[in-house]
């Protein structure tokens, strides 16, 4: 099995934003703006659907770790509209469905990991880090799953395991 780690970070970035809480504040001496979140964001889906595409679909959430109710403030579900989708661990997962539980997920709203019958994972860690597991017998190239700035690592053993 291959571990793969997809980032906005480069190894060079000291301070860079890492969390959709830091829309509005300096980094790096500018304002994290939403449209530029909304940017990065998409670049993450981008990639998910790349790789659910690569992979054959068919995934199924895995673990799932749903904060909707605990969270007071409504400002972490702008721009979506789906955000209330119910969630059940095992539910086959659309591609429709990935991009909205991709974008919750990047916004620490929910954690999930996603599974297939192949064998290939899809799971979210903390500030902007997401992973992709898959076979060997894919041959695929982790960089054509990072788009714009991400980059893609390969990891040494499986995250949170």
């Amino acid at each position: 099995m291959l571990h793969i780690s997809i980032s906005k970070f480069s190894d060079s970035d000291d301070e860079s934003w890492s969390s959709v809480s830091d829309i509005g504040k300096q980094v790096c001496g500018e304002s994290l703006t939403k449209d530029e979140y909304l940017r990065v964001e998409g670049l993450y889906v981008k990639s998910v659907i790349k790789f659910a595409e690569l992979a054959g679909f068919g995934f199924r959430i895995r673990e799932l770790e749903d904060r909707r109710g605990l969270i007071d403030d409504e400002s972490p579900y702008f721009d979506l509209i789906d955000c209330k989708v119910k969630l059940c661990g095992g539910d086959e997962v659309s591609i429709e469905q990935m991009e909205t539980l991709v974008r919750l997920c990047m916004r620490e709203i929910l954690w999930m990991r996603f599974e297939n019958s192949q064998g290939c994972y899809i799971s979210f860690g903390y500030d902007f880090y997401m992973h992709f597991g898959f076979p060997e017998s894919m041959k695929l190239d982790p960089e054509n799953l990072a788009f714009g700035e991400l980059t893609a690592k390969h990891l040494e053993d499986a995250p949170f395991e």
